[in-house]
């Protein structure tokens, strides 16, 4: 409630003590009714006026709207004090308002002129700050170039590159500018899914289980978690068998789809199995690091 508001509201309650024969009188003008940012009766738009007045009432009517819901809601008794304090002054303000117009249109601009000033309104709107840059729509650009993978941290602190999509996984498990040579690769086996290259050249059990996982649950080996994202951990299921190589053995095929890769014959190849219900405390801590969000299985 500001200063304004309350003083009309003081200037109100006086002209209904008064009476009506002294509210309909024409108070003499004041030496001052061309100080700035006051109206005068002469010169005052009275449309304009008349206008601002139902608009500053209407959000006087929205506030008390807000007030009373806050009143239910009033938690304690100091709490429920303060907002009837408020709301009693707001409704004085919009009552104040309703009379100011009813002056407008009785066409007694000398005494409507003089709440008006006391309330602080105008006959023209106010004028709107100049309206920032216009944002643009589509994801915030990134920082840098766009990776093909998701990053994640195993138990020991080694790198997980997980792929996005099934170009990305192309990108990353043959272009040697995400993975090297000697890194291990990973991903479940005899169905689509993203591609892990874990960036070490000695693997330790707990990187190794850690990958496994990640590779079946960015599969389709495995069913979506009920709470794909952020709950993806508390609600993962499913059994896969997953595939680890050295990163040197897997080649892109020519005129090969987004995703297929080839394996060199002559590479041995191990199987991890993999139960997702088993490993909630792992995946929890894998996807869940710090507070940022999980990233969303491929489709």
């Amino acid at each position: 409630m500001t200063m304004f508001g309350a003083t009309a509201v003081v200037l109100w309650l006086r002209v209904q003590a008064l009476g009506p024969k002294t509210a309909v009188s024409r108070p003499r003008r004041s030496v001052g009714c061309f100080a700035a940012g006051k109206l005068c009766a002469s010169t005052v738009d009275v449309a304009g006026l008349r206008k601002e007045a139902e608009r500053r009432r209407e959000r006087a009517v929205k506030k008390i709207a807000k007030k009373t819901l806050k009143r239910v809601n009033a938690a304690d008794f100091a709490g429920l004090r303060d907002v009837e304090a408020s709301l009693r002054l707001i409704e004085g303000e919009r009552d104040a308002l309703e009379r100011l117009a009813n002056l407008i249109d009785a066409k007694d601009l000398d005494v409507a002129v003089e709440l008006a000033n006391s309330l602080g309104v105008g006959d023209a709107p106010p004028e709107r700050p100049p309206r920032g840059k216009k944002k643009k729509k589509g994801p915030a650009p990134q920082a840098g170039p766009r990776l093909p993978y998701n990053v994640f941290r195993s138990a020991t602190g080694v790198e997980i590159r997980v792929g996005k999509s099934a170009s990305d996984n192309d990108a990353l498990s043959c272009d040697p500018a995400h993975r090297d040579a000697t890194d291990w690769w990973m991903h479940a086996a005899g169905s689509p899914g993203s591609h892990v290259i874990i960036r070490t050249d000695d693997l330790d059990s707990e990187t190794k289980k850690d990958a496994a996982c990640l590779a079946a649950l960015y599969s389709k080996a495995t069913p979506p978690p009920k709470g794909d994202g952020d709950d993806a951990a508390a609600t993962a299921t499913g059994r896969a068998g997953v595939s680890l190589v050295r990163a040197r053995s897997v080649t892109k095929p020519p005129g090969a789809k987004p995703g297929l890769v080839h394996i060199a014959a002559a590479e041995r190849v191990e199987t991890l199995r993999v139960d997702l219900a088993k490993e909630r405390l792992r995946l929890e801590r894998l996807l869940h690091p710090t507070t940022s969000t999980t990233p969303p299985r491929e489709e």
